[in-house]
């Protein structure tokens, strides 16, 4: 996925609101779904 602008300084703030908005979205993605048979816990695993 290339978008338009990314090298441009100037752009760089409505960029880093893109990258926000989908990593939001995997991680909740992740939240929601866990491996099959386990229960998900935001407990950091080791």
């Amino acid at each position: 996925m290339a978008w338009v602008g990314a090298d441009d300084p100037g752009q760089i703030g409505v960029n880093v609101k893109k990258v926000e908005k989908v990593l939001m979205q995997i991680y909740e993605a992740c939240s929601l779904r866990g491996p099959s048979g386990s229960e998900v816990s935001n407990q950091p695993s080791g």
